[in-house]
Protein backbone atom coordinates (compact mmCIF):
# COMPACT_ATOMS: atom_id res chain seq x y z
CA UNK A 1 0.00 0.00 0.00
CA UNK A 2 1.40 3.45 -0.90
CA UNK A 3 0.70 6.56 1.43
CA UNK A 4 -1.70 9.32 0.16
CA UNK A 5 -0.38 12.95 0.35
CA UNK A 6 -2.53 15.79 0.68
CA UNK A 7 -1.62 19.16 -1.47
CA UNK A 8 -2.10 22.36 -0.02
CA UNK A 9 -5.79 22.09 -1.61
CA UNK A 10 -6.64 19.16 0.14
CA UNK A 11 -6.42 16.62 -3.11
CA UNK A 12 -5.16 13.40 -3.23
CA UNK A 13 -1.66 14.62 -5.07
CA UNK A 14 0.17 11.26 -6.50
CA UNK A 15 -2.99 9.84 -7.45
CA UNK A 16 -4.50 12.66 -9.05
CA UNK A 17 -0.72 13.03 -10.97
CA UNK A 18 -1.83 9.06 -12.05
CA UNK A 19 -4.80 9.86 -13.31
CA UNK A 20 -4.03 12.59 -15.73
CA UNK A 21 -3.12 10.73 -18.57
CA UNK A 22 -6.38 8.64 -18.78
CA UNK A 23 -8.70 11.96 -18.45
CA UNK A 24 -6.73 13.60 -21.21
CA UNK A 25 -6.77 10.78 -23.45
CA UNK A 26 -9.95 13.02 -25.70
CA UNK A 27 -11.29 11.98 -28.74
CA UNK A 28 -9.31 14.27 -31.31
CA UNK A 29 -12.30 15.21 -33.36
CA UNK A 30 -14.29 16.47 -30.17
CA UNK A 31 -14.57 19.46 -28.92
CA UNK A 32 -12.89 21.28 -25.74
CA UNK A 33 -14.33 24.20 -24.13
CA UNK A 34 -13.30 26.37 -21.63
CA UNK A 35 -14.90 28.43 -18.58
CA UNK A 36 -13.97 31.13 -16.32
CA UNK A 37 -16.30 32.15 -13.74
CA UNK A 38 -14.62 35.79 -12.72
CA UNK A 39 -13.02 36.39 -16.19
CA UNK A 40 -15.00 34.81 -19.24
CA UNK A 41 -18.31 36.10 -20.59
CA UNK A 42 -21.44 34.00 -22.13
CA UNK A 43 -21.40 35.91 -25.18
CA UNK A 44 -17.63 34.53 -25.73
CA UNK A 45 -16.68 31.71 -28.08
CA UNK A 46 -16.16 29.08 -25.34
CA UNK A 47 -13.55 27.18 -27.32
CA UNK A 48 -10.22 28.21 -26.21
CA UNK A 49 -8.44 30.19 -22.93
CA UNK A 50 -8.82 33.44 -24.37
CA UNK A 51 -11.89 33.95 -24.67
CA UNK A 52 -13.94 31.45 -22.17
CA UNK A 53 -17.04 31.65 -20.73
CA UNK A 54 -18.37 32.61 -17.37
CA UNK A 55 -20.60 29.96 -16.82
CA UNK A 56 -20.85 26.22 -17.82
CA UNK A 57 -23.42 25.37 -20.57
CA UNK A 58 -26.41 23.43 -18.50
CA UNK A 59 -25.94 25.89 -15.66
CA UNK A 60 -29.39 27.39 -14.92
CA UNK A 61 -27.76 30.89 -14.82
CA UNK A 62 -26.11 30.90 -18.17
CA UNK A 63 -26.84 33.16 -20.91
CA UNK A 64 -25.78 33.75 -24.40
CA UNK A 65 -23.53 31.37 -26.09
CA UNK A 66 -22.87 29.31 -23.38
CA UNK A 67 -26.93 28.70 -22.91
CA UNK A 68 -27.10 27.60 -26.29
CA UNK A 69 -24.59 24.87 -26.07
CA UNK A 70 -25.11 21.40 -25.79
CA UNK A 71 -21.91 18.51 -25.17
CA UNK A 72 -21.60 16.26 -27.88
CA UNK A 73 -19.67 12.49 -26.90
CA UNK A 74 -16.05 13.35 -26.20
CA UNK A 75 -16.27 16.80 -25.51
CA UNK A 76 -14.54 18.07 -22.10
CA UNK A 77 -15.50 21.48 -20.42
CA UNK A 78 -12.46 23.19 -18.51
CA UNK A 79 -12.94 24.81 -15.59
CA UNK A 80 -10.10 27.40 -14.54
CA UNK A 81 -7.59 26.12 -12.40
CA UNK A 82 -7.47 28.07 -9.06
CA UNK A 83 -10.34 30.15 -10.03
CA UNK A 84 -13.30 30.25 -7.89
CA UNK A 85 -16.95 29.00 -9.88
CA UNK A 86 -19.55 30.80 -7.42
CA UNK A 87 -22.97 28.61 -8.01
CA UNK A 88 -25.15 31.58 -8.58
CA UNK A 89 -28.12 31.82 -6.26
CA UNK A 90 -30.80 29.23 -7.22
CA UNK A 91 -29.09 28.05 -9.64
CA UNK A 92 -27.37 24.45 -10.50
CA UNK A 93 -24.72 23.41 -13.29
CA UNK A 94 -26.90 20.76 -14.51
CA UNK A 95 -25.33 17.81 -17.36
CA UNK A 96 -27.34 18.22 -20.48
CA UNK A 97 -26.71 15.51 -22.85
CA UNK A 98 -24.67 11.77 -22.73
CA UNK A 99 -21.40 10.81 -24.23
CA UNK A 100 -20.92 7.32 -25.64
CA UNK A 101 -18.74 4.42 -24.64
CA UNK A 102 -15.52 5.52 -25.35
CA UNK A 103 -15.97 9.00 -25.66
CA UNK A 104 -17.07 10.86 -22.23
CA UNK A 105 -18.45 13.71 -21.48
CA UNK A 106 -15.86 15.51 -19.61
CA UNK A 107 -15.92 18.25 -16.64
CA UNK A 108 -12.44 18.79 -16.10
CA UNK A 109 -10.29 20.95 -13.94
CA UNK A 110 -8.02 22.97 -15.69
CA UNK A 111 -4.89 22.31 -13.56
CA UNK A 112 -5.01 18.57 -15.23
CA UNK A 113 -5.67 19.60 -18.89
CA UNK A 114 -3.00 19.58 -21.05
CA UNK A 115 -2.09 22.10 -21.96
CA UNK A 116 -2.44 22.92 -18.15
CA UNK A 117 -4.67 25.77 -17.53
CA UNK A 118 -3.85 27.04 -14.51
CA UNK A 119 -1.62 25.08 -11.90
CA UNK A 120 -4.57 24.41 -9.16
CA UNK A 121 -8.03 22.59 -8.87
CA UNK A 122 -10.66 24.53 -9.82
CA UNK A 123 -13.10 25.34 -7.05
CA UNK A 124 -17.07 24.93 -7.61
CA UNK A 125 -18.51 27.06 -4.67
CA UNK A 126 -22.50 25.69 -3.93
CA UNK A 127 -23.33 27.68 -0.95
CA UNK A 128 -26.59 29.26 -3.09
CA UNK A 129 -27.04 26.19 -5.21
CA UNK A 130 -30.63 25.26 -6.00
CA UNK A 131 -32.86 24.02 -3.86
CA UNK A 132 -34.19 21.20 -6.07
CA UNK A 133 -30.84 20.17 -6.90
CA UNK A 134 -29.02 16.93 -6.00
CA UNK A 135 -25.47 18.58 -6.81
CA UNK A 136 -24.16 21.79 -7.61
CA UNK A 137 -22.80 20.00 -10.58
CA UNK A 138 -26.38 17.48 -10.99
CA UNK A 139 -25.03 14.77 -13.68
CA UNK A 140 -29.10 13.55 -13.42
CA UNK A 141 -30.39 11.28 -16.28
CA UNK A 142 -27.22 11.44 -18.53
CA UNK A 143 -24.60 8.43 -19.38
CA UNK A 144 -21.23 8.22 -20.26
CA UNK A 145 -19.90 11.55 -18.20
CA UNK A 146 -17.10 11.68 -16.10
CA UNK A 147 -15.66 14.61 -13.62
CA UNK A 148 -12.21 14.97 -12.44
CA UNK A 149 -10.06 17.03 -10.33
CA UNK A 150 -12.95 19.46 -9.72
CA UNK A 151 -13.03 20.84 -5.71
CA UNK A 152 -16.38 21.15 -4.04
CA UNK A 153 -17.44 23.45 -1.18
CA UNK A 154 -20.15 24.79 0.82
CA UNK A 155 -22.77 22.38 -1.32
CA UNK A 156 -25.96 21.36 0.20
CA UNK A 157 -29.15 22.67 0.06
CA UNK A 158 -31.46 23.89 3.02
CA UNK A 159 -34.33 22.28 1.23
CA UNK A 160 -32.68 18.63 0.59
CA UNK A 161 -30.83 16.35 3.01
CA UNK A 162 -29.52 14.68 -0.45
CA UNK A 163 -27.94 17.64 -1.63
CA UNK A 164 -24.40 17.17 -2.78
CA UNK A 165 -21.10 18.92 -4.46
CA UNK A 166 -21.62 16.24 -7.66
CA UNK A 167 -24.54 14.15 -7.99
CA UNK A 168 -27.27 12.49 -9.84
CA UNK A 169 -30.39 10.44 -10.46
CA UNK A 170 -30.56 7.40 -13.10
CA UNK A 171 -33.34 5.53 -13.90
CA UNK A 172 -31.06 3.59 -16.20
CA UNK A 173 -28.35 3.60 -18.44
CA UNK A 174 -24.78 4.89 -15.73
CA UNK A 175 -21.27 4.55 -16.73
CA UNK A 176 -20.32 7.66 -14.50
CA UNK A 177 -16.86 8.46 -13.16
CA UNK A 178 -15.84 11.05 -10.64
CA UNK A 179 -12.00 11.24 -10.21
CA UNK A 180 -10.02 13.04 -8.35
CA UNK A 181 -12.46 15.34 -7.11
CA UNK A 182 -12.57 16.86 -3.45
CA UNK A 183 -15.42 17.59 -1.60
CA UNK A 184 -15.93 19.58 1.63
CA UNK A 185 -18.14 21.66 4.32
CA UNK A 186 -21.44 20.56 2.78
CA UNK A 187 -24.30 20.15 5.44
CA UNK A 188 -26.00 17.67 3.74
CA UNK A 189 -23.74 14.31 1.79
CA UNK A 190 -20.43 14.80 0.16
CA UNK A 191 -21.45 12.49 -2.56
CA UNK A 192 -24.71 11.69 -4.06
CA UNK A 193 -25.02 8.66 -6.55
CA UNK A 194 -28.99 7.77 -6.54
CA UNK A 195 -30.42 4.72 -8.80
CA UNK A 196 -33.95 3.51 -10.03
CA UNK A 197 -36.31 2.87 -7.07
CA UNK A 198 -38.17 0.41 -8.90
CA UNK A 199 -37.20 -1.21 -11.76
CA UNK A 200 -34.07 -2.19 -13.78
CA UNK A 201 -30.80 -0.89 -12.23
CA UNK A 202 -28.90 1.89 -13.85
CA UNK A 203 -24.97 0.25 -13.84
CA UNK A 204 -21.66 1.12 -14.07
CA UNK A 205 -20.19 4.03 -11.49
CA UNK A 206 -16.90 4.90 -10.40
CA UNK A 207 -15.68 7.05 -7.69
CA UNK A 208 -12.10 7.06 -6.70
CA UNK A 209 -9.45 9.07 -5.64
CA UNK A 210 -11.44 11.61 -3.93
CA UNK A 211 -10.70 13.48 -0.56
CA UNK A 212 -14.46 13.85 1.49
CA UNK A 213 -14.07 15.80 4.53
CA UNK A 214 -16.37 17.67 7.11
CA UNK A 215 -19.79 16.60 5.74
CA UNK A 216 -22.62 16.56 7.31
CA UNK A 217 -24.60 13.96 6.25
CA UNK A 218 -23.16 11.12 4.43
CA UNK A 219 -19.66 11.30 2.67
CA UNK A 220 -20.91 9.19 0.04
CA UNK A 221 -24.05 7.70 -0.38
CA UNK A 222 -25.47 5.46 -3.15
CA UNK A 223 -29.32 5.15 -2.80
CA UNK A 224 -31.44 2.54 -4.54
CA UNK A 225 -31.17 -0.20 -7.32
CA UNK A 226 -27.82 -0.14 -9.34
CA UNK A 227 -25.09 -2.60 -10.03
CA UNK A 228 -21.29 -2.28 -10.57
CA UNK A 229 -20.76 0.58 -8.29
CA UNK A 230 -16.71 0.82 -7.48
CA UNK A 231 -15.83 3.30 -4.46
CA UNK A 232 -11.71 3.18 -4.67
CA UNK A 233 -8.82 4.88 -3.05
CA UNK A 234 -10.75 7.66 -1.31
CA UNK A 235 -10.24 9.63 1.76
CA UNK A 236 -13.63 9.69 3.46
CA UNK A 237 -13.39 11.90 7.35
CA UNK A 238 -15.01 13.70 9.75
CA UNK A 239 -18.96 12.74 8.37
CA UNK A 240 -22.33 12.59 10.10
CA UNK A 241 -21.51 16.38 12.04
CA UNK A 242 -24.94 17.55 11.07
CA UNK A 243 -27.21 17.33 14.48
CA UNK A 244 -30.43 16.87 13.22
CA UNK A 245 -31.01 13.30 13.49
CA UNK A 246 -32.70 12.65 9.35
CA UNK A 247 -29.32 14.31 8.12
CA UNK A 248 -26.35 12.57 10.27
CA UNK A 249 -24.62 9.95 8.29
CA UNK A 250 -22.17 7.56 7.34
CA UNK A 251 -18.81 7.75 5.44
CA UNK A 252 -20.11 5.35 2.89
CA UNK A 253 -23.63 4.65 3.06
CA UNK A 254 -24.89 1.98 0.37
CA UNK A 255 -29.12 1.72 0.69
CA UNK A 256 -31.02 -0.37 -1.67
CA UNK A 257 -34.39 -1.41 -2.28
CA UNK A 258 -36.64 -4.12 -2.11
CA UNK A 259 -35.20 -6.30 -5.06
CA UNK A 260 -32.30 -9.05 -5.41
CA UNK A 261 -32.05 -7.95 -8.82
CA UNK A 262 -31.01 -4.41 -8.35
CA UNK A 263 -28.46 -3.96 -6.25
CA UNK A 264 -25.25 -6.11 -8.01
CA UNK A 265 -21.07 -6.06 -7.95
CA UNK A 266 -20.42 -3.44 -5.53
CA UNK A 267 -16.99 -2.79 -4.59
CA UNK A 268 -15.26 -0.84 -1.45
CA UNK A 269 -11.67 -0.91 -1.60
CA UNK A 270 -8.66 0.64 -0.61
CA UNK A 271 -10.18 3.82 0.68
CA UNK A 272 -9.48 5.23 4.18
CA UNK A 273 -12.35 5.87 6.50
CA UNK A 274 -12.19 8.15 9.22
CA UNK A 275 -14.66 9.57 12.04
CA UNK A 276 -17.87 9.23 11.71
CA UNK A 277 -19.48 11.02 14.94
CA UNK A 278 -23.38 9.39 15.03
CA UNK A 279 -22.72 6.96 12.58
CA UNK A 280 -20.84 3.89 11.09
CA UNK A 281 -17.68 3.96 8.64
CA UNK A 282 -20.04 1.73 6.19
CA UNK A 283 -23.68 0.96 6.64
CA UNK A 284 -25.30 -1.38 3.84
CA UNK A 285 -29.44 -1.35 4.04
CA UNK A 286 -29.59 -3.08 0.38
CA UNK A 287 -30.76 -6.17 -1.13
CA UNK A 288 -27.67 -6.98 -2.81
CA UNK A 289 -25.56 -9.58 -4.15
CA UNK A 290 -21.91 -10.08 -4.73
CA UNK A 291 -20.64 -7.36 -2.85
CA UNK A 292 -16.87 -7.02 -2.11
CA UNK A 293 -15.25 -4.72 0.87
CA UNK A 294 -11.81 -5.43 0.84
CA UNK A 295 -8.05 -3.25 1.58
CA UNK A 296 -9.81 -0.50 3.67
CA UNK A 297 -8.42 1.07 6.42
CA UNK A 298 -10.82 2.23 8.96
CA UNK A 299 -10.15 4.23 12.35
CA UNK A 300 -10.93 6.92 14.90
CA UNK A 301 -14.31 7.27 16.51
CA UNK A 302 -17.69 5.72 15.21
CA UNK A 303 -20.75 6.08 16.92
CA UNK A 304 -22.51 2.99 15.96
CA UNK A 305 -20.40 0.49 14.42
CA UNK A 306 -17.83 -0.37 11.95
CA UNK A 307 -19.90 -1.98 9.53
CA UNK A 308 -23.06 -1.71 9.90
CA UNK A 309 -25.06 -4.69 7.82
CA UNK A 310 -29.13 -4.10 7.37
CA UNK A 311 -30.98 -5.99 4.40
CA UNK A 312 -31.03 -8.72 2.49
CA UNK A 313 -27.35 -10.38 0.70
CA UNK A 314 -26.08 -13.11 -0.95
CA UNK A 315 -22.28 -13.81 -1.17
CA UNK A 316 -20.90 -10.77 0.69
CA UNK A 317 -16.84 -10.68 1.05
CA UNK A 318 -14.96 -8.81 3.72
CA UNK A 319 -11.24 -9.28 3.53
CA UNK A 320 -8.06 -7.80 4.42
CA UNK A 321 -9.24 -4.73 5.93
CA UNK A 322 -7.72 -2.67 9.09
CA UNK A 323 -10.46 -1.85 11.68
CA UNK A 324 -8.91 0.35 14.20
CA UNK A 325 -11.04 2.44 16.07
CA UNK A 326 -12.71 3.61 18.79
CA UNK A 327 -16.85 2.80 19.40
CA UNK A 328 -18.66 5.66 20.76
CA UNK A 329 -21.99 4.38 21.58
CA UNK A 330 -23.15 1.36 20.48
CA UNK A 331 -21.38 -1.57 19.28
CA UNK A 332 -18.00 -2.88 17.94
CA UNK A 333 -16.38 -3.03 14.21
CA UNK A 334 -18.14 -5.89 12.34
CA UNK A 335 -22.07 -5.60 12.95
CA UNK A 336 -24.55 -7.25 12.08
CA UNK A 337 -27.92 -6.66 12.18
CA UNK A 338 -27.82 -3.41 14.53
CA UNK A 339 -31.47 -2.33 13.11
CA UNK A 340 -35.01 -4.34 13.37
CA UNK A 341 -36.51 -5.23 9.87
CA UNK A 342 -35.82 -7.92 7.16
CA UNK A 343 -32.33 -9.22 7.49
CA UNK A 344 -30.80 -12.17 6.95
CA UNK A 345 -27.84 -13.39 4.45
CA UNK A 346 -26.52 -16.27 2.34
CA UNK A 347 -23.15 -16.04 2.17
CA UNK A 348 -20.63 -13.99 4.44
CA UNK A 349 -17.10 -14.18 4.42
CA UNK A 350 -14.58 -12.32 6.12
CA UNK A 351 -11.32 -13.42 5.87
CA UNK A 352 -7.84 -11.97 6.43
CA UNK A 353 -9.00 -8.85 8.70
CA UNK A 354 -6.97 -6.89 11.46
CA UNK A 355 -9.57 -5.62 13.94
CA UNK A 356 -8.44 -3.61 17.24
CA UNK A 357 -11.24 -1.75 18.76
CA UNK A 358 -11.90 0.27 21.67
CA UNK A 359 -15.69 0.74 23.43
CA UNK A 360 -16.21 3.86 25.26
CA UNK A 361 -16.91 3.67 29.08
CA UNK A 362 -19.90 2.91 29.82
CA UNK A 363 -21.05 1.00 26.62
CA UNK A 364 -21.19 -2.31 26.29
CA UNK A 365 -19.66 -3.59 22.50
CA UNK A 366 -18.24 -6.64 20.88
CA UNK A 367 -15.72 -7.03 17.97
CA UNK A 368 -18.16 -8.85 15.84
CA UNK A 369 -22.08 -9.16 16.64
CA UNK A 370 -24.49 -11.53 14.87
CA UNK A 371 -27.96 -9.97 15.96
CA UNK A 372 -31.37 -10.35 15.85
CA UNK A 373 -32.76 -7.41 14.62
CA UNK A 374 -35.35 -9.76 12.15
CA UNK A 375 -37.84 -10.70 14.70
CA UNK A 376 -39.58 -12.89 12.41
CA UNK A 377 -36.56 -15.27 11.62
CA UNK A 378 -35.46 -18.40 13.00
CA UNK A 379 -32.24 -18.27 11.28
CA UNK A 380 -31.35 -14.88 9.57
CA UNK A 381 -27.17 -16.03 8.59
CA UNK A 382 -26.48 -18.96 6.47
CA UNK A 383 -22.75 -20.20 5.01
CA UNK A 384 -20.78 -17.58 7.32
CA UNK A 385 -16.79 -18.09 7.20
CA UNK A 386 -15.04 -16.08 9.92
CA UNK A 387 -11.71 -17.36 9.27
CA UNK A 388 -8.19 -15.76 9.47
CA UNK A 389 -9.25 -12.92 11.13
CA UNK A 390 -6.82 -10.94 14.06
CA UNK A 391 -9.51 -9.65 16.59
CA UNK A 392 -8.22 -7.81 19.14
CA UNK A 393 -10.57 -6.04 22.07
CA UNK A 394 -9.01 -3.55 24.17
CA UNK A 395 -11.94 -2.50 26.29
CA UNK A 396 -12.02 -4.45 29.81
CA UNK A 397 -15.32 -6.85 30.45
CA UNK A 398 -16.41 -6.75 26.92
CA UNK A 399 -17.02 -9.86 24.49
CA UNK A 400 -15.12 -10.53 21.54
CA UNK A 401 -17.99 -12.45 19.17
CA UNK A 402 -21.19 -12.44 20.21
CA UNK A 403 -24.42 -14.55 18.38
CA UNK A 404 -27.70 -14.03 19.66
CA UNK A 405 -30.56 -16.53 20.38
CA UNK A 406 -32.82 -17.09 17.21
CA UNK A 407 -36.48 -15.33 17.69
CA UNK A 408 -37.63 -19.06 19.16
CA UNK A 409 -34.88 -19.51 21.69
CA UNK A 410 -34.06 -22.84 19.96
CA UNK A 411 -30.46 -22.28 18.25
CA UNK A 412 -28.10 -19.51 17.46
CA UNK A 413 -29.19 -17.08 14.54
CA UNK A 414 -26.89 -18.00 12.54
CA UNK A 415 -27.40 -21.74 10.87
CA UNK A 416 -25.15 -23.99 12.95
CA UNK A 417 -24.22 -26.13 10.66
CA UNK A 418 -22.87 -23.64 7.97
CA UNK A 419 -21.44 -21.64 10.44
CA UNK A 420 -17.31 -21.78 10.24
CA UNK A 421 -14.76 -20.06 12.41
CA UNK A 422 -11.41 -21.40 12.16
CA UNK A 423 -7.79 -20.34 11.68
CA UNK A 424 -7.85 -16.33 13.76
CA UNK A 425 -6.36 -14.97 16.78
CA UNK A 426 -8.21 -13.17 19.36
CA UNK A 427 -6.99 -10.91 22.49
CA UNK A 428 -8.99 -9.47 25.07
CA UNK A 429 -9.11 -7.80 28.33
CA UNK A 430 -10.14 -8.92 31.93
CA UNK A 431 -13.03 -10.72 30.68
CA UNK A 432 -13.40 -14.78 31.81
CA UNK A 433 -16.25 -15.75 29.07
CA UNK A 434 -15.63 -13.36 25.62
CA UNK A 435 -17.73 -15.52 23.52
CA UNK A 436 -21.53 -15.75 23.08
CA UNK A 437 -23.27 -18.63 21.73
CA UNK A 438 -27.12 -18.00 21.84
CA UNK A 439 -26.41 -15.54 24.38
CA UNK A 440 -24.75 -17.17 26.96
CA UNK A 441 -21.39 -16.44 27.27
CA UNK A 442 -18.14 -19.01 27.35
CA UNK A 443 -14.62 -19.43 27.70
CA UNK A 444 -12.67 -19.86 24.83
CA UNK A 445 -12.48 -23.59 24.99
CA UNK A 446 -16.58 -23.67 25.98
CA UNK A 447 -16.64 -21.62 22.82
CA UNK A 448 -14.83 -23.98 20.40
CA UNK A 449 -17.24 -27.13 21.50
CA UNK A 450 -20.68 -25.59 21.91
CA UNK A 451 -20.56 -23.63 18.40
CA UNK A 452 -17.63 -25.90 17.07
CA UNK A 453 -15.55 -23.65 16.34
CA UNK A 454 -11.62 -22.02 16.25
CA UNK A 455 -9.87 -25.69 16.08
CA UNK A 456 -6.65 -24.37 15.28
CA UNK A 457 -7.29 -20.45 16.62
CA UNK A 458 -5.11 -19.03 19.18
CA UNK A 459 -5.53 -17.21 22.05
CA UNK A 460 -2.26 -14.45 22.42
CA UNK A 461 -2.01 -11.17 21.48
CA UNK A 462 0.49 -10.72 18.22
CA UNK A 463 3.46 -9.07 17.45
CA UNK A 464 2.81 -5.95 16.22
CA UNK A 465 5.43 -3.73 14.50
CA UNK A 466 4.13 -0.87 16.77
CA UNK A 467 1.36 0.97 19.05
CA UNK A 468 0.31 2.57 15.59
CA UNK A 469 1.46 0.20 12.87
CA UNK A 470 -0.26 -3.26 12.88
CA UNK A 471 1.77 -5.12 10.71
CA UNK A 472 3.33 -8.36 12.20
CA UNK A 473 6.39 -7.68 13.61
CA UNK A 474 9.25 -10.00 12.37
CA UNK A 475 9.62 -11.91 15.03
CA UNK A 476 5.91 -12.90 15.66
CA UNK A 477 5.02 -16.68 16.61
CA UNK A 478 1.39 -16.54 16.87
CA UNK A 479 0.31 -15.12 13.21
CA UNK A 480 2.59 -15.63 10.91
CA UNK A 481 1.93 -18.90 9.38
CA UNK A 482 -0.93 -19.74 11.15
CA UNK A 483 -3.56 -19.21 8.65
CA UNK A 484 -5.48 -21.24 6.22
CA UNK A 485 -4.49 -20.69 2.45
CA UNK A 486 -7.21 -19.22 0.13
CA UNK A 487 -5.19 -18.67 -2.80
CA UNK A 488 -8.25 -20.01 -4.78
CA UNK A 489 -10.14 -17.20 -4.12
CA UNK A 490 -7.84 -14.30 -3.36
CA UNK A 491 -4.22 -13.97 -3.95
CA UNK A 492 -3.24 -10.60 -2.08
CA UNK A 493 -2.77 -8.68 0.69
CA UNK A 494 -4.22 -5.07 2.07
CA UNK A 495 -0.60 -3.94 0.89
CA UNK A 496 -1.27 -5.55 -2.33
CA UNK A 497 1.59 -7.99 -1.84
CA UNK A 498 1.32 -11.37 -3.02
CA UNK A 499 -0.10 -13.92 -0.56
CA UNK A 500 1.67 -17.44 -0.80
CA UNK A 501 0.16 -20.06 -3.65
CA UNK A 502 1.35 -23.20 -1.34
CA UNK A 503 1.50 -23.42 2.47
CA UNK A 504 -0.01 -21.71 5.43
CA UNK A 505 -0.84 -17.84 5.22
CA UNK A 506 -0.04 -14.94 7.58
CA UNK A 507 -3.25 -14.41 9.71
CA UNK A 508 -4.84 -10.73 9.49
CA UNK A 509 -4.45 -8.27 6.69
CA UNK A 510 -1.16 -8.07 6.45
CA UNK A 511 1.22 -10.74 4.83
CA UNK A 512 5.05 -11.24 6.44
CA UNK A 513 6.69 -8.97 4.19
CA UNK A 514 10.42 -10.10 5.36
CA UNK A 515 9.61 -13.06 3.65
CA UNK A 516 8.77 -11.15 0.29
CA UNK A 517 12.05 -9.34 0.70
CA UNK A 518 10.70 -5.95 1.52
CA UNK A 519 8.61 -3.95 4.31
CA UNK A 520 6.12 -1.55 2.05
CA UNK A 521 7.37 2.25 2.61
CA UNK A 522 4.35 3.00 4.38
CA UNK A 523 3.26 0.55 6.87
CA UNK A 524 -0.10 1.82 8.09
CA UNK A 525 -1.92 2.26 4.63
CA UNK A 526 -3.49 5.18 3.84
CA UNK A 527 -3.00 8.26 6.11
CA UNK A 528 -3.29 11.81 6.36
CA UNK A 529 -0.58 14.00 5.99
CA UNK A 530 -0.91 18.16 7.21
CA UNK A 531 -0.39 20.55 4.73
CA UNK A 532 0.01 24.30 4.49
CA UNK A 533 -3.54 25.98 4.07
Amino acid sequence: MHSVIMNRYGLIKHVCSLLVGAGAVWNVSAATYYVDNAAGSDTAAGTSTNSPWQHCPGDTAATGTAAGTKFAPGDTVVFHGGVRYDVASNATIYATSSGSAGSPITYLSGHLASPQWGSSPAVINGTNMSSSARGAVDLSGYSYLTANGLVFVGCSSAASPYSSGIGGHWNSGGNVSILNCSVSNSTACGIYIMGNYSSSAPSTFVISNCLVQTIGAHGILCRYGMTNMQIINNVITNCGLNTNANLTGDCIGVFGLDGTGLNANLVIRSNELADAHIKSPMIFEIYDVGAVVEQNYIHGGFGFSGFDLNGVHTNLTIRNNVWDMQALNYWGPITFDTDAGTVYADGIYIYNNTVRTTIQSGNQGMVVYFGRGNNTATTAFWHVALTNNILIQSTAGSPVIVVAANTAGTGPIVDAATFGCDNNVYAWTNIANPFLWRGTNYTFAEWQAVASADAHSLTNMPAFVSSTDLHLSDGDTVARGNGANFYSLFTTDKDGNTRPSIGPWDIGAYVDVVALGARPASPTGLHFVSASP
